[in-house]
């Protein structure tokens, strides 16, 4: 039993660090799409912006920004469509309270309902599942990281921010 629960924490392990290093890169690209240079960006507006907001932020803004990059532009939105359909994945299994014996995780996603706090999500997992998380993972942190090659190789099209500027 000890090897499987072993095998269970390393997995949930390393599906928060790779889900860290994608919400990294999601913060990083999100900061060059808006103004690389700018030193206030990033630590007062992007750091420790939840996931969901990042994600959303991101679509509005190269939506404006990429306008003339429709094919970029399809390829972000479909990945954060997909993100967001890891990410409820993922916060459960992060912040769920495990019963590694039966493969079992008890995710709270509390509500008030009726005049009450409702709605405990139950999930059976293995590690081959939390696997696959991993691996979106980190196909998706390649995904950003070749948008800001795309950005580093100035071959983009970008449309001015609000203030008249370009990050070229």
């Amino acid at each position: 039993m000890v090897n499987e629960e072993t095998a269970y924490l390393a997995k949930i392990g390393e599906l928060a660090v790779s889900f860290a290093k994608l919400e990294y890169d999601l913060g990083y690209f999100l900061q060059v799409l808006v103004d690389r240079d700018s030193l206030i960006i990033g630590p007062f507006f992007i750091d420790r912006m939840r996931l969901r907001d990042l994600l959303n932020k991101i679509q509005q803004i190269s939506k404006y920004r990429l306008e003339d990059e429709p094919e970029l532009l399809k390829n972000i939105k479909e990945t954060i469509k997909d993100i967001h359909k890891i990410r409820e994945e993922r916060n459960l299994l992060i912040h769920g309270v495990w019963d590694i014996e039966r493969n079992h995780v008890l995710g709270f996603k509390i509500r008030f309902e009726n005049g009450c706090w409702q709605h405990i999500v139950e999930k059976t997992t293995t590690p081959t599942k939390i696997d696959s998380l991993i691996r979106k993972c980190v196909e998706f942190s390649k995904k950003v990281q070749c948008w800001l090659e795309k950005f580093e190789s100035k071959s983009l099209k970008l449309c001015p921010n609000r203030f008249g500027v370009t990050s070229e």
